[in-house]
């Protein structure tokens, strides 16, 4: 029985892809519904239950998406320490990247080699990080790095010790963990390492999203007394059918295995409804602590025979999927398998947007999928506009057609 490996950013690799959730190291694509997906579910929803606001000594900020996450982070950062200097690693996501263009502020690039398996050299690390002592304002530790199945990105035994060395000394060093793709380690806090790591953390982003279905959701967490003047956050984006985002590699991985397995289509749709059972379960939570739900809980837009011979000629659901997002900017495009009037199909849901740029989004991914894929097309099947509030950055005014 082969097992269900994860890519993030690159076509699945059985042999190349090495594993970073935990949950996942062991799983067989037959267990997935009754064992990891439904344990990562059931301890996601107990958490927000507890303590959808408080996180140990951490208050939790739960934003629409990532970027703006580590965008609020970056600026809690520079604001604590007066410092400029933002020191990642070549694996920092973009979203660091732009809040530090955003906030006119300085970012230095640590490398990750390829010829060491991805990993820091120490030396460097060591040397680079003492050349930069006094200027460093924030250092930004990524947890569960996608494009290498990497766990963390610094050595983190490295970065503890110079952060409390350079506090010792009278210079403080925000330290920032985005751990979009390894929120289970936070949460959880199994590793040692990482444990040790959160108790010297200013803050940290989670993405939800990514493995339990809710979709737009991020959370930023900041250490208690240090959270800074936020804008009001009393709405986030909703809930859809899915595994995670395309992004995550998840939906992807299971229905390119399960896609060749016959019979293995009804086990998938069975995961969907479990998973949309929990997500609407979520946005309840969310509800009731005053957050307002403002987008469908599910959209479905468009879907496509995965057995068509044209589909044949991609490597990976990944590289169509690449290529659809591509076409539409700031749009984006999930897919999950599902079965239609008998077909197994490949479904592309939009995220939501006002109506008007729905439907012209629409009918330009109905004119690409003509193209690629002529008699193929199962248009429009269902969609609810959301009720998006006057301040919501999906609205008109926010996103140019």
């Amino acid at each position: 029985m082969e097992r269900l490996n994860f890519r993030v950013t690159q076509a699945i690799n059985d042999n190349a892809a090495r594993k970073f959730a935990a949950e996942f190291d062991t799983a067989l694509i037959t267990d997935l519904g009754n064992t990891e997906m439904q344990s990562i579910c059931r301890s996601f929803l107990d958490f927000f239950q507890e303590k959808v606001l408080q996180v140990n000594n951490f208050y939790v900020v739960p934003t629409e998406k990532g970027t703006l996450s580590n965008d609020y982070a970056i600026l809690a950062g520079h604001h604590h320490t007066g410092k400029k200097l933002v020191v990642g690693s070549n694996f920092t996501h973009k979203s660091i990247h732009q809040a530090v263009e955003k906030q006119s502020l300085d970012l230095e690039l640590i490398p990750c080699h390829a010829e060491l398996g991805y990993e820091m050299d120490r030396e460097e690390l060591i040397q680079k990080l003492n050349q930069l002592s006094g200027r460093i304002g924030t250092i930004v530790l990524t947890i569960g790095v996608p494009a290498h199945g990497k766990l963390y990105d610094f050595p983190i035994d490295v970065v503890q010790y110079f952060i409390l060395q350079q506090r010792a000394l009278g210079n403080p060093i925000w330290l920032h963990v985005d751990a979009a793709f390894g929120y289970t380690e936070i949460l959880r806090r199994k590793d040692q390492q990482i444990r040790q790591l959160m108790q010297h953390a200013d803050s940290w982003t989670v993405n939800p999203h990514k493995w339990v279905g809710p979709m737009g959701l991020s959370l930023v967490g900041f250490k208690d007394g240090k959270l800074p003047k936020l804008p009001d956050q009393k709405y986030f984006a909703g809930a859809y059918t899915m595994f995670g985002s395309s992004q995550s590699g998840y939906a992807l991985a299971a229905a390119w295995h399960l896609m060749k397995r016959p019979g293995s289509i009804y086990m998938l749709e069975k995961l969907s409804k479990e998973v949309f059972s929990n997500a609407q379960k979520m946005a309840e939570i969310f509800t009731k602590h005053g957050f307002k739900l403002v987008c469908p809980v599910e959209t479905r837009v468009v879907a496509v025979d995965l057995y068509h011979p044209e589909i044949r000629q991609f490597d990976s659901p990944l590289m169509l999927g690449d290529y659809l997002k591509d076409s539409f900017g700031m749009i984006g495009v999930d897919m999950d398998i599902c079965e239609i009037n008998g077909q197994h199909s490949l479904r592309f849901m939009m995220n939501p947007a006002p109506k008007k740029l729905f439907y012209d989004r629409l009918r330009k991914m109905d004119s690409i999928l003509k193209s690629l894929l002529p008699g193929q097309i199962s248009e429009n099947l269902s969609y609810i506009a959301p009720e998006v509030p006057a301040n919501h950055p999906s609205r008109p005014d926010h996103i140019a057609a």
